[in-house]
């Protein structure tokens, strides 16, 4: 099983509970399983209890097994299969094969899990609530740019308007400069018309 962050954090948390009930375990037994269990080579336990069915009706051997699988930072950490085993054991052997010790580590498992399906879900919230806020920050950097490019078109229109007003106050001088000078055309034409008039 591949150990992800949320799971080997929680994993630590069970190393020393785990050490303890490890030297728990009766030794000087001369079986290869249990010397490969004595000596820490928990791959081998794995691979040895996997092989031999007659390990599976051993009730010392379900609670060593089942401490290979717990334990972490070894390759064959599995607390489901560790758990299965331990219910295994308390269910087929009330009583026997360190009953006391299985009942500890199952409940600390289970504890385990909580904290791993917990930090799971908190880490999920936390990668929507980090990818809600990279979206909201591009949206506002959007509608800052969009804020830019409008500031610069009102500058632009704004320029624009002044330009148009001085024209247009430089075309109605010239419309009033325009309409002066006909209107003393006009006089001169009309004095013209008055002085022949009077002369014939």
């Amino acid at each position: 099983m591949k150990n992800g962050p949320t799971r080997r954090r929680s994993a630590r948390v069970c190393s020393a509970a785990l050490l303890a009930a490890g030297l728990g375990v009766a030794t000087g037994c001369s079986s290869a399983f249990e010397r490969s269990f004595d000596a820490g080579r928990y791959d081998e336990v794995v691979r040895q209890f996997v092989s031999d069915s007659a390990l599976h009706s051993d009730p010392d051997a379900l609670y060593r097994a089942a401490l290979a699988y717990a334990t972490p930072d070894h390759p064959e950490y599995d607390v489901e299969r560790a758990r299965e085993l331990l219910g295994e054991l308390l269910e087929r052997y009330p009583g026997r094969g360190h009953h006391r010790e299985a009942v500890a580590l199952f409940s600390l498992l289970e504890n385990a899990s909580r904290l791993e399906r917990d930090g799971a879900r908190v880490e999920s919230e936390l990668t929507a609530l980090r990818d809600r806020i990279a979206l909201l920050e591009e949206r506002l950097a959007e509608q800052e740019s969009l804020h830019a490019e409008l500031a610069g078109a009102n500058i632009a229109l704004r320029d624009s308007l002044y330009r148009a007003e001085r024209v247009l106050r430089v075309r109605e001088a010239q419309m009033r400069a325009l309409q002066d000078e006909l209107r003393a055309l006009k006089n001169i034409d009309l004095g013209t018309t008055q002085d022949t008039t009077r002369r014939e």
